[in-house]
């Protein structure tokens, strides 16, 4: 009997030792405020936010702030409009703000993408930081990342994050200063909480990859 006892805590116990071993995070994905693309401003960082995408920024930072939790990281690129927008809302929230050059904007293979247009490093930047930001929190607890990053690099994350082809990021619109949030559960699977949430930013303030899309928008109440 205790034989059979001992071999069954002895096949069990890697399962428990594995339920133990991680926790939840939770990655929110801010894509920085608009900008001049046209607009003059050091060759490594890029330009900086506009007044609209300074706006924005102060407006996705107030959202965020009346979030209830306390984020254990906040990291931007080091691109001058996410440096900024990450900037506005670490000020907000009182906490400070780390770089990544890994969250930078960067542009992978994608539909309907000409191949002179990739970036040749995209896919190994985007998979480090993958690797480094969508892992499972630490046992028993559960972590909040805020990642101040880009449309592409938010919308290869979002691929990752269903399983879906990482290609098909192209075919997605996003707006500045919007919201995504992706889900890491202990076990390393992944779940899409929001995606490409602006409702914090006025229609008439809202700009987007390309433009605002033709649609109908709901009333309001």
């Amino acid at each position: 009997m205790h034989r059979f006892l001992l071999l069954a805590l002895t096949l069990l116990a890697p399962l428990s030792a594995h339920a133990a071993a991680a926790g939840t995070r939770y990655l929110y994905l801010v894509r920085h405020g608009d900008y001049d693309s046209s607009a003059l401003g050091d060759p490594q960082a890029g330009p900086g936010l506009n007044a609209l995408g300074r706006e924005q920024a102060v407006l996705v930072a107030a959202r965020i702030a009346a979030f209830p939790i306390k984020f254990d990281t906040v990291v931007s690129s080091q691109l001058a409009r996410a440096r900024e927008t990450g900037d506005i809302i670490a000020a907000r929230l009182r906490q400070p703000v780390q770089r990544d050059a890994d969250l930078s904007e960067t542009r992978p293979p994608g539909v309907g993408v000409p191949a002179s247009m990739v970036s040749p490093t995209a896919e190994a930047q985007l998979q480090r930081a993958w690797a480094r930001y969508a892992r499972p929190a630490p046992a028993g607890k559960v972590a909040h990342d805020l990642l101040v990053c880009h449309g592409n690099v938010i919308r290869w994350f979002l691929c990752r994050a269903l399983g879906a082809d990482t290609h098909q990021w192209s075919r997605m619109e996003i707006g500045n200063s919007s919201i995504t949030i992706i889900e890491i559960m202990p076990d390393g699977s992944t779940n899409l909480l929001l995606y490409n949430d602006t409702s914090h930013v006025p229609l008439g303030k809202q700009s987007w990859v390309d433009a605002i899309p033709d649609f109908a928008a709901p009333p309001a109440r």
